[in-house]
């Protein structure tokens, strides 16, 4: 396979994961404003509703939304034909396919994420010394007898750096999760680094020159990651946490975080799992009458069960040790972040390494 094709590849994925990051980044502070109120059982069961779309299998999500937006237009469920300028719409997704799956792909990949990213702003807040550098900062700025276009561009640079310290990890995090996707796009019909690959793996290339190419996305994941280490801060008290509040939340926020709840779960979870449902029982039906390939169903659903179980008993182990002792102060952050580097570098790479 041609290296300057995985070049260009690579490139594609690159910035698709930093304008669904961006994109997805640029909705998680109004979504965590918009329920930084609400009793903790409120959010707790808005969070446990936004770690179910990242826990849906994004291969059951490409395979509903395969074709991209056309097949959304096309299905019954969804015409409009009574909304003016349907069938032109229609006729112009059928003549750029490939433009309206890119788009669709990045909406998807920004909704799947986007829970990560909240979810990532609520834990990893930015360092509560923060606020006290701000209040010093405001107080040498008033008392200051520079220019005002020199306070103008010591506030936009203080602006710019808390705006890094504080969503930074969230935007890191969420950039990993999509330029590491294979299912979305390999479903939508659209070019990632982590298929050709897996096609060039299944076509015969060397193991070591699959390696040389991997180089390149490895190195631009050690990158984020490096930053994340540099950006990540971890309050260990409360009191520590209640500095990092965030202000009041508007009636936009409130509108964004609700939209966000019931949104993604809507799009990314319940229509795909209901397509699923609506074609499970002639799907079971034709599987009954076909009793070896039932078995090997059978066989290696057990198996994948047996690993699960295993895999997640041993991760629970060690992320309860090391919770325990970045809780209680007895670990530093820096001592933890080494064992997330593996799972953050996705499964892929593992992959590569376990198959040599």
């Amino acid at each position: 396979m041609n290296p300057a094709g995985f070049t260009a590849i690579s490139l594609i994925s690159l910035l698709r994961a930093g304008l669904t990051a961006t994109l997805a980044g640029w909705l998680v502070g109004p979504i965590q404003r918009g329920w930084s109120h609400a009793p903790p059982s409120t959010r707790r069961r808005r969070a446990c509703l936004l770690a179910a779309v990242v826990l849906c299998p994004p291969l059951l999500v490409g395979y509903f939304y395969n074709g991209g937006l056309l097949t959304l237009a096309q299905a019954p469920t969804w015409r409009a034909d009574w909304l003016p300028g349907w069938e032109e719409c229609r006729a112009l997704l059928a003549n750029h396919l490939a433009l309206g799956s890119e788009l669709w792909l990045i909406t998807l990949i920004a909704a799947r994420n986007l829970p990560v990213g909240v979810l990532a702003t609520s834990w990893l807040q930015p360092d509560p010394e923060d606020s006290v550098r701000d209040h010093l900062f405001r107080l040498g700025a008033v008392r200051s007898d520079r220019s005002g276009w020199s306070r103008r561009g010591a506030r936009l640079r203080r602006w710019v750096r808390r705006l890094i310290r504080s969503r930074g990890p969230a935007w890191g995090l969420m950039f990993l999760s999509g330029f590491q996707e294979f299912e979305l796009a390999t479903r939508l019909g659209r070019p990632a680094w982590t298929a050709w690959l897996i096609d060039a793996l299944a076509g015969g290339i060397d193991w070591w020159q699959c390696l040389g190419r991997f180089l390149l996305p490895l190195g631009v994941q050690l990158a984020v990651l490096f930053l994340l280490g540099r950006l990540t801060r971890w309050p260990t008290d409360s009191a520590a946490r209640r500095e990092c509040r965030v202000m009041p939340p508007t009636v936009g926020d409130r509108w964004w975080a609700w939209s966000a709840v019931l949104g993604a779960p809507w799009w990314v979870m319940l229509l795909p799992l209901g397509a699923l449902l609506r074609e499970a029982g002639r799907g079971f039906h034709l599987l009954w009458q076909q009793p070896v390939a039932l078995r090997v169903l059978l066989r290696e659903t057990a198996v994948g069960w047996l690993v699960a179980g295993l895999s997640a008993g041993a991760a629970l182990a060690v992320a309860e040790r090391l919770g325990g002792g970045l809780r209680h102060g007895r670990l530093p952050l820096r001592a933890v972040q080494p064992w997330l580097v593996p799972g953050l570098l996705g499964s892929l790479a593992l992959g590569l390494v376990g198959i040599r």
